[in-house]
């Protein structure tokens, strides 16, 4: 039986990946939706090991975020692709007015990117990419227009200048999928005179899949791949759900003409009891593709071994002291000398963060109490992990270590300087799981405090059944933990809260100034 591959190749928050390949590396990005740095730019040599070299859109003024930390506003599904030795990236900034897509560009990915272009009269979402053999640059995207006051959905293409963002005709119309809901995610490619277009189907959700068509003509008519769709795990108990938004990148040296190709696509990780739950996002999954005839087939196991492989020799661990020269974090507009795995819901830390004369760094809450608390985060990558944080808390100031799903669903231990407490927020309801007072944890004011948070999965219950796991929140007292209170991680899931991300943890200050000594994440 083949090996059935439920390890992504990026694990977390990493949906709707796009991908290409030059001199033999491969890039991809990601959806990174209200976060900021956005767009994370990944590199790998093989397909299966991956390293961040940085964002596609690191500068506030490249990727405003009119809704703030609006949860699953932003970046809408980018694509990225080379051209003439340049790589573009194309995205959908979504809470902008008029919406439109963004183009940036760059000869080096690791060495930043360009300002952005935006293309004009494109309303819509996930815009790709794709030049014909006249070197014609051609921009298709999910398009959505309002007939009767009702949004109207339409596959649409339009010839552009990537460089300058200028139309340089009328859209067309696509083929617009099999008929279930939600056609979207386009992909067009050129092969041997044919238009190819892989369409994202059955909506985001457990009803996600990949279908294709070709055309000789952008304008059609379009034949339907026989195999539609070439992939889905819709209605099977594989341990991979919501298969879909995928994005084919050759593997031979003839290209596109030639036979092996990889395609990367979405995923999630649901665990029961039903109807399922999945807590760290749509997930970034491998397989193989081999274009036999007409049309490509999908191979799902062909780098399931090689990633069980690398999973078993490597970590997610890290360490992050986090400290530097005194000072401003990013002066002006220019990205911020953190680490690329740290992000920022509406980028709102950027402002907050500094570093004190000792080199560490701080993050203060805004005077103003309605303002929304800046938090300063990573992504949970694992079913099982504990983080904590080693911090200095000015006198009066408020600081939680914080798991975080969207601005109203997340669960912290707080420190203000006379207790530590766990509380669980959600929609308009906090509740207090758990207290210690300091004197009962060897910390008066002024020292520096541990809080720990950990996701651990919880005793078996019925039928074998268990939910995703247990929010365990804490304090460190020297060698000891002291456990504050626990939550059911279904509170801080997708299938309960909504939206299009998953689960990060860090920082966030809720009034006045701490000073983050250490902070460390470590699977279990």
């Amino acid at each position: 039986m083949p090996t059935r591959s439920a390890r992504p190749i990026l694990p977390g928050y990493y949906p709707d990946p796009s991908i290409c390949r030059v001199d033999g590396a491969f890039w991809l990005v990601n959806s990174s939706f209200e976060y900021l740095p956005g767009v994370p730019v990944h590199r790998s040599p093989d397909l299966v090991h991956w390293e961040q070299v940085g964002h596609a859109y690191a500068r506030p003024s490249a990727l405003p975020l009119p809704g703030g930390d609006a949860g699953s506003q932003g970046t809408f599904a980018p694509t990225i692709r080379h051209h003439d030795g340049v790589f573009y990236v194309i995205v959908t900034n979504m809470g902008q007015d008029p919406l439109s897509q963004r183009i940036v560009r760059t000869t080096d990915p690791a060495a930043g990117w360009s300002d952005p272009v935006e293309v004009p009269d494109t309303p819509g979402i996930d815009p790709d990419l794709c030049w014909d053999e006249e070197g014609v640059c051609h921009l298709s995207w999910r398009g959505v227009s309002f007939e009767t006051g009702t949004a109207v959905s339409t596959l649409r293409s339009v010839p552009i200048d990537p460089d300058t963002g200028r139309r340089l005709g009328e859209p067309v119309e696509l083929w617009q999928g099999t008929g279930m809901r939600d056609a979207e995610g386009p992909h067009l490619y050129r092969r041997r005179g044919w238009w190819y277009l892989l369409l994202a189907e059955g909506g985001t959700g457990i009803g996600h899949c990949v279908t294709m068509a070709r055309a000789r003509e952008l304008t059609g008519p379009w034949e339907e791949h026989p195999g539609n769709p070439i992939l889905t795990h819709r209605s099977t108990d594989h341990p991979v759900q919501a298969t879909g938004h995928a994005d084919l990148v050759p593997l031979d040296a003839d290209g596109w003409d030639g036979a092996r190709f990889a395609m990367v696509h979405l995923g999630i990780r649901q665990l029961e009891p039903f109807p399922g739950y999945h807590v760290n996002g749509r997930e970034t999954f491998l397989v193989g593709a081999d274009w036999e005839g007409d049309w490509p087939t999908v191979i799902e196991d062909r780098y399931a071994e090689a990633i069980a492989a690398r999973d078993a020799a490597s970590t997610h661990a890290f360490t992050d002291e986090l400290r530097g020269r005194p000072g401003p974090v990013a002066d002006a507009d220019a990205p911020w000398d953190l680490p690329d795995r740290w992000v920022s819901p509406g980028g709102l830390a950027r402002a907050a963060l500094a570093r004190d004369a000792a080199g560490r760094l701080t993050i203060t809450a805004p005077g103003d109490d309605a303002a929304p608390r800046p938090l300063l985060a990573v992504r949970c990558r694992d079913s099982a992990w504990r983080t904590e944080v080693e911090l200095a808390v000015e006198s009066g100031a408020v600081v939680e270590l914080c798991v975080y799903l969207d601005p109203g669903h997340r669960a912290a231990v707080r420190w203000d300087g006379d207790r530590a407490v766990a509380v669980a927020t959600a929609a308009p309801f906090e509740q207090t799981l758990g207290e210690s007072a300091a004197e009962h944890l060897e910390a008066p004011q002024g020292r520096a405090v541990r809080l720990w948070v950990s996701a651990q999965p919880p005793e078996m219950g019925f039928f074998g059944q268990q939910v995703p796991d247990e929010l365990v929140l804490g304090v460190r007292v020297g060698a000891r933990d002291v456990e504050l209170g626990r939550l059911d991680g279904r509170y801080l899931s997708t299938e309960v809260v909504g939206g299009f991300t998953g689960r990060v943890v860090g920082v966030r200050a809720v009034s006045g100034t701490a000073a983050m000594e250490r902070f460390i994440y470590q699977p279990l």
